[in-house]
């Protein structure tokens, strides 16, 4: 099967390109709890260019591969905001954790900073070598 359609499963609704009943191609998906994904598919997960809003915590949009954001623009609910690498964390049950990971820049509006360097798991790496901090 080939097209477009819309179709209610236990995550929520979605709307978009399909191949062999699974969502392939572009489309969005609109999540129960209030989140959504619009962007690229294959095969059923996010892949390529798209954007994930979450419900109550700003938003990613960037690139994924098979189900897996790995680089690209988190916005947070305050304002803040980290561009670079991101790892990717996956449940069973399709939950998802993203951590800023990697080379990667955050804003930090409220204090007027921005830092830079190589991040693991949200936070800036320990070595002042491998970062650098600056005004906005």
């Amino acid at each position: 099967m080939l097209g477009i359609f819309k179709k209610h499963s236990y995550q929520g609704t979605y709307t978009g390109d399909v191949r062999n009943d699974m969502a392939h191609g572009f489309g969005k998906l609109e999540f129960k709890d209030g989140s959504n994904y619009e962007g690229g598919f294959l095969f059923d997960e996010f892949h390529g260019g798209g954007k994930f809003t979450f419900s109550d915590d700003g938003f990613i949009e960037g690139k994924w591969t098979n189900g897996y954001f790995y680089e690209g623009v988190r916005m947070f609910k305050n304002g803040d905001k980290y561009e670079g690498e991101f790892l990717t964390t996956r449940e069973d049950s399709g939950q998802f954790q993203v951590f800023m990971h990697g080379k990667g820049k955050l804003y930090r509006y409220e204090e007027g900073k921005w830092f830079s360097g190589f991040w693991k798991d949200d936070d800036l790496e320990e070595s002042v070598d491998d970062w650098d901090v600056g005004d906005i």
